[in-house]
């Protein structure tokens, strides 16, 4: 594409003629040709964008969707740190039916988009029009995830986080004028509509762009060059901006964070990506044993490590990491039909998740995964334990620099360690009202009881977080919420107050219905429930 800033350049689809002459003739003035053999006229100033999905269609898979299985087993879901079951190569060919014929098309336009994203010569992920620059903060919203993201911006405030947040609105129906423009403003952040900055429509017969796909389209649409992306239910414990300051971020480029569950990719994703693998383990648990059959697959060089990758949060450098963000486009745009099988083989997590550092591994760039495994968090009660929450470090401390290479799910924490918490991805439930009820109490003997989704105390936290959510969330929707007369870290007061009342799922689901019963209740408890003890909850 030249200098950033320069003209645009659009593949010339209808000219007069058929001849390489009659082109010229036609363009002679602003035609260039590319060293891929394509020609383009600098007359349409969307044209590297609308190229780039035209390069998608036609490198797009032409082989069925990878959907049977052999004799119909999927991967087991196990815990990277299990010990009781090899993830052996013989075991990861043996699940998803893979014909020869669909390996060579998979090869054969992996390899093309390759070679063409290379030609495309951008030199940063992003539209050339827009000026990128900068460091920032980006999700997804659209219904119900715009509560969410406001929530996690107001959160990132609360933290002292000041860098600017875009939320990205795919569709028109998600767009809400008040939230975009009144809402997100005054907490330094705005909306970025995908609908208008993007080619989405014209191409969702072609190309399978829903979900998933807008993590990695909302990191393109981005004004952001260094990106923090965040999955609108992921809030931070602390502020972030030292990620950006990370002398290990700079070298990289790309920083992930690691899932818990052992990676249980296709051995025929390395053929299609053209990665060489090695014939013995050089890392793990089991790369002392003498059979094949007892090694994990993934311990070899060359294959993507375990544990598998969290795409819940990643931190990404959009002009070093061009390309491996571009081939992470691809693996997205087929992820549904192709690579989230390939990658996953119906596993835990199956997703957008492992599609970053493949396109790395694919591309020979350099990645960092987070060494510190993710952490569970909970409550135990009558009938067991309930994970609520995965837990992710901060990288930048010391915990990290010594953390063994390989073995982080295996590593004792040892007093004096500075390891703290960085991030709490809270799936389960999200944090939508009115779905919180069962979550958060329960009925016993016809008074209202109420537990802490995440007690105990957090590694280097100085509140605690179920109260810090809740003076967020009755704050937001319940105009009755009054300050906290008790002093706690936990209990912040923000500026604009009951502004999620204005979001259409709010009204729609009449959330904020429960505040005076369940919401402001629950928020006393937690203000007079405030040991760092976990509790444990027994139902009579």
């Amino acid at each position: 594409m030249g200098e950033q800033g320069a003209l645009p350049l659009v593949p010339i689809e209808s000219v007069g003629g058929n001849s390489q002459s009659s082109r010229l003739r036609d363009y002679s003035d602003d035609t260039v040709r590319t060293s891929g053999g394509f020609w383009f006229t600098q007359k349409n100033k969307n044209a590297l964008v609308d190229h780039l999905f035209n390069l998608l269609v036609e490198t797009k898979p032409k082989s069925p969707p990878l959907t049977n299985y052999i004799n119909g087993e999927k991967a087991q879901q196990k815990f990277s740190s299990d010990s009781d079951f090899h993830f052996s190569e013989k075991y990861l060919m043996g699940l998803l039916d893979i014909k020869e014929t669909t390996l060579l098309d998979l090869k054969t336009q992996h390899q093309q988009f390759v070679d063409k994203i290379r030609d495309l010569q951008m030199s940063i992920f992003g539209d050339p029009q827009k000026q990128i620059y900068g460091d920032g903060i980006v999700m997804v919203g659209g219904g119900r995830f715009s509560w969410l993201a406001l929530l996690n911006i107001n959160q990132l405030r609360s933290t002292g986080c000041q860098l600017p947040v875009e939320v990205f609105i795919a569709s028109e129906q998600e767009y809400e004028r008040d939230f975009c423009d009144r809402l997100l403003p005054a907490l330094n952040a705005k909306c970025v509509l995908g609908f208008k900055e993007l080619p989405m429509h014209k191409y969702r017969k072609k190309l399978q762009i829903d979900g998933y796909q807008y993590k990695i389209l909302a990191i393109f649409a981005s004004s952001f060059k260094r990106v923090l992306l965040l999955d609108a239910d992921n809030v931070v414990i602390h502020n972030p901006d030292i990620l950006f300051d990370w002398p290990v971020f700079e070298e990289y480029g790309l920083v992930l964070w690691p899932d818990c569950w052992s990676r249980t990719t296709h051995p025929y994703f390395y053929r299609i990506a053209d990665i060489p693998v090695g014939d013995h383990p050089v890392r793990g648990q089991f790369m002392d044993r003498e059979s094949p059959d007892e090694w994990n697959y993934h311990d070899l060089p060359g294959t993507l490590p375990n544990p598998a990758s969290e795409s819940g949060m990643l931190l990404v450098n959009k002009e070093t990491q061009v390309e491996t963000l571009l081939l992470s486009l691809y693996y997205n745009m087929f992820g549904p039909s192709h690579y989230y099988p390939l990658l996953t083989q119906g596993g835990a997590g199956e997703g957008d998740k492992d599609t970053f550092i493949a396109a790395a591994y694919a591309l020979r760039k350099p990645v960092y995964q987070v060494k510190q495994s993710m952490k569970f968090l909970g409550y135990h009660d009558t009938y067991g334990y309930h994970a609520k929450a995965l837990g992710q470090w901060d990288p930048t401390t010391h915990t990290e620099e010594k953390m063994p290479p390989y073995l982080s799910n295996f590593y004792d924490f040892q007093d004096g360690d500075d390891a703290r918490l960085m991030f709490m991805h809270l799936s389960y439930p999200k944090l939508y009202p009115d779905k919180l009820r069962d979550e958060i109490s329960w009925e016993q003997n016809g008074e209202l009881k109420h537990r802490k989704l995440y007690p105990g105390k957090l590694p280097n936290s100085a509140y605690g977080f179920d109260l810090r959510m809740w003076e967020l969330i009755t704050q937001l929707i319940c105009p009755q919420w009054t300050p906290n007369e008790t002093k706690d870290a936990a209990s912040v007061e923000i500026q604009d107050k009951l502004t999620g009342l204005g979001l259409q799922y709010i009204k729609n689901s009449k959330a904020n219905a429960e505040c005076q019963g369940l919401f402001l209740p629950h928020l006393e408890y937690l203000r007079t429930h405030t040991s760092t003890e976990e509790e444990f909850y027994n139902y009579e």
